[in-house]
């Protein structure tokens, strides 16, 4: 078997663009987590504020922790150059088109193997996603499993 642990991805933005996205492994998982955890709850914390100035700070941290995103996981930008120099993913964040940015944290994303929901529960002090309930819809029995006095019905 032979696996490649970067994913080559084309922008759909700008032709000739070309983002090398690590791919998500299982220490790498724990890397990312150990990274944004922090910044993730102090960021949903302040979302449920009512204040404008708390939506801010949610706003603020959230912008960083895409950043966080792009620098863990875009590992080379192909065909972008940035006021004469060869882009790399510091240089995208920094001085780079907001919309490249995005597509690629976008791509970096999509790496994670993480749908929108799963995101958001990563952000919880688990890194696992073991079910906590069955899958299927419950009905309620017929008769109850136990009688009045407490014994197993039947």
């Amino acid at each position: 078997m032979t696996y490649e642990s970067v994913a080559i991805i084309e922008s759909q933005h700008t032709p000739g663009i070309t983002y090398t996205v690590a791919k998500m492994s299982y220490t790498r998982r724990v890397e990312l987590m150990r990274t944004i955890r922090e910044l993730a709850r102090k960021m949903e914390f302040l979302q449920a504020g009512t204040e404008p100035s708390d939506r801010m700070d949610a706003a603020l941290l959230e912008a960083e922790i895409n950043r966080l995103y792009v620098m863990w996981g875009l590992r080379e930008i192909s065909g972008l150059i940035l006021d004469g120099v060869s882009a790399t993913p510091q240089l995208l964040a920094e001085r780079g088109p907001e919309e490249l940015f995005r597509e690629a944290l976008m791509a970096v994303r999509e790496q994670t193997g993480l749908s929108e929901a799963e995101r958001k529960n990563c952000l919880s002090p688990s890194i696992f996603s073991f079910p906590t309930r069955p899958v299927g819809g419950a009905t309620a029995a017929e008769k109850p499993a136990w009688n009045e006095r407490g014994d197993v019905g039947g």
